[in-house]
C-alpha cells in the first residue's frame, strides 16, 4: 500500500524537490522488496537442502538422483 500511495504523490507532485524525495522513497521500498524477496528465496534453498540431505540418509534412496538434485540446486 505504501508504494501505490507514494507513487499516487509522485503523480501530482510539482514541486521538483518534492518529486525527488518520493523518487528516492520509491526506490527505497523497491530496495526492501528485493532484500525481503532474496531472503525468502535463500531460507527456501536451505530447507531443500536439508531436505535433500535427509533424504541422501534414507537406506534405498537412488544416490545418483540425490546427486543430480544437489547439483541442479548448486546451479540455481
Amino acid at each position: 500500500m505504501k508504494l501505490e500511495n507514494l507513487k499516487e504523490k509522485l503523480s501530482i507532485a510539482t514541486d521538483p524537490h518534492d518529486i525527488v524525495e518520493k523518487i528516492k522513497e520509491i526506490i527505497s521500498i523497491k530496495k526492501q522488496f528485493e532484500l525481503t524477496k532474496n531472503d525468502r528465496i535463500e531460507s527456501r534453498v536451505i530447507q531443500i537442502e536439508k531436505t535433500i540431505n535427509r533424504l541422501s540418509q534414507i537406506e534405498g534412496v537412488d544416490s545418483e538422483k540425490i546427486e543430480s538434485a544437489k547439483e541442479q540446486l548448486a546451479l540455481s
